[in-house]
């Protein structure tokens, strides 16, 4: 039996806490949830699997998306915004890698939310990281824009990339790759 060297952090109320060893890196997934296609699973899983074949030791993945979680089992807001603030300072601070996917914005009137809380916590989150770039400028960070994106936004993000030499993808497939390349246990 193979077992991917892989460990999936959830926001979960049986684990509110950071749960990483210190000096283990962790890859945090961060972008909407609200008002798109789920993506995260697609990203965690597409990471195991090139982990699985490149990594030599266990990565830590922080995938802050509640999709997959019973909602008893959710964090209430709050829990959860301190929750992912520790997991991306964590994979900021101690040499992992802090992934951005803008994944398109859903355009159905029943489902799309509106524009300002589809973006509202990636942004202050993308704030906060590019913060600590410019304070400490070996944080890793990449940023991935989907090719079906309105645009609407992305100004701040994309000037924010090129003032700080941040790399830009335009799939997911692409942002899992590079994120995992910028892992220190990353075996080339």
């Amino acid at each position: 039996m193979i077992t991917m060297p892989v460990k999936i952090h959830r926001p979960e109320k049986a684990n509110p806490t950071l749960n990483i060893p210190s000096d283990a890196p962790l890859l945090f997934f961060a972008g909407p949830a609200e008002g798109v296609q789920s993506w995260q699973e697609s990203a965690v899983f597409r990471t195991s699997v090139i982990a699985d074949h490149i990594i030599p030791t266990t990565v830590h993945i922080a995938e802050p998306s509640c999709v997959s979680i019973p909602k008893s089992n959710r964090l209430t807001p709050t829990d959860q915004r301190t929750w992912e603030r520790q997991h991306y300072t964590h994979a900021a601070l101690k040499g992992g890698v802090v992934a951005f996917w803008l994944a398109a914005e859903l355009t159905s009137k029943d489902t799309a939310p509106s524009y300002a809380k589809y973006d509202q916590s990636t942004q202050a989150g993308f704030s906060e990281v590019v913060g600590m770039c410019l304070a400490k400028p070996d944080v890793q960070v990449v940023l991935g824009i989907d090719q079906a994106h309105s645009g609407r936004g992305l100004k701040e993000y994309r000037h924010a990339a090129a003032e700080l030499g941040i790399s830009i993808h335009n799939s997911l497939g692409s942002l899992c790759i590079s994120a995992l390349e910028l892992m220190p246990s990353y075996a080339r």
